[in-house]
């Protein structure tokens, strides 16, 4: 069995408006290498 990687999901738009949702996104996508997550 391959290892697994965590999943990440949410809904930001529930508890962000527009700006601080984009933020929120730009400061995961920087913190992530590629060997850390799949895109899916």
């Amino acid at each position: 069995m391959a290892d697994s990687k965590p999943l990440i999901s949410g809904n930001w738009k529930m508890h962000h408006n527009h700006f601080e949702a984009i933020r929120t996104i730009q400061r995961l996508a920087y913190n992530l290498s590629s060997a850390d997550h799949d895109a899916v």
